[in-house]
């Protein structure tokens, strides 16, 4: 893999109106790599994903403060103008629903066409993602194909450009429990061979667990724990991460045995700056009232890839 930085976010910050909902989030992805951010609905994981792309909604959502860098350029700075030129080409997006990202009374051909690529590139887009019928989905209408046929066009669409990162915001979500894994591969060879990076969103603990490189866990707009795939989802140290693992069903694991995490996610609203999952944390301190993420004391750091933004952890872990 190349150890290049392609994106750097560090302390990002971003705001609806007077309303912060992420707070100084910081991390790099490589190029070609894949990085997962997992959470809860609510913690921030889409919210911080548009920001990179500058799709936040006008005018209430604005990046209060933090930097972007992209391919050594920071993003913050760049006008609407210079956006349109990054936004799809370099940058390309994928979201959860499929048939809002396709016209319905257009040809799925007409669309991939649409991103100004010779139609072999297109044509082999398709065979790779696993169409071996290529004239035949390109002359179909989106509401002729499934559902998983369709996000694998989208994946297909998103790459054409061949950008150099690919942010996709759960795109498994609404489909059958039974393609999530098909899309997921399709969109894991197609990255792997276009060499583009993979931002991956999700709160699959299971898809970050078998395609990504690293993974952040977010909490409440704050990285909660972030290392390689490996380190954070086979030892865990955050409680926050322990708990999302715990609910997760495994092989040899009863149902009795999953533990739902108790109470949910704060309102952006009530956001403080103790640690915001010590109200439902089993090992929360009084210490964790003042906690403060990034400072040293508060950050625990057992390898160089690894880091864990908790009080608690930085005490009782080995």
């Amino acid at each position: 893999m190349n150890s290049k930085t392609l994106l750097k976010v560090q302390n990002l910050s971003i705001a609806f109106d007077t309303l912060q909902v992420t707070d100084k989030i910081s991390f790099d992805i490589l190029s070609g790599e894949i990085f997962t951010l997992m959470g809860e609905s609510g913690c921030g994981k889409s919210v911080t994903a548009m920001a990179i792309p500058r799709l936040l909604p006008f005018p209430s959502g604005r990046i209060a403060n933090g930097e972007i860098l992209f391919e050594g350029k920071n993003l913050v700075k760049f006008s609407p103008k210079e956006m349109s030129k990054i936004r799809g080409l370099r940058i390309g997006c994928i979201f959860q629903e499929p048939m809002q990202s396709l016209n319905p009374v257009i040809s799925v051909g007409s669309q991939l066409l649409e991103t100004r690529q010779p139609l072999d590139r297109i044509k082999s887009l398709l065979t790779s993602a696993g169409f071996s019928d290529t004239n035949r989905i390109l002359k179909s209408y989106p509401h002729e194909l499934s559902g998983g046929m369709l996000q694998r066009i989208i994946i297909c669409m998103a790459l054409a450009p061949k950008p150099s990162l690919l942010i996709a915001d759960e795109p498994t979500t609404a489909l059958d429990a039974s393609i999530q894994n098909a899309v997921m591969d399709t969109m894991q060879k197609l990255c792997a061979q276009e060499k583009t990076a993979l931002l991956l969103i999700t709160h699959n603990a299971a898809l970050a667990a078998k395609y990504s490189d690293k993974v952040a866990v977010m909490y409440a707009g704050r990285i909660a724990e972030i290392g390689t795939a490996k380190e954070v989802l086979e030892t865990p140290i955050h409680p926050y991460t322990k708990a999302l693992l715990n609910v997760v069903p495994t092989k040899g694991k009863k149902l009795v045995d999953l533990k739902p995490i108790k109470g949910s996610v704060p309102n952006p609203k009530d956001f403080d700056e103790g640690c915001r999952f010590r109200f439902r944390c089993e090992h929360a301190k009084k210490e964790c009232s003042e906690y403060r993420q990034n400072q040293p004391s508060n950050t625990f750091t057992p390898s160089a890839t690894r880091f864990a933004f908790c009080l608690a952890s930085s005490i009782d872990s080995p």
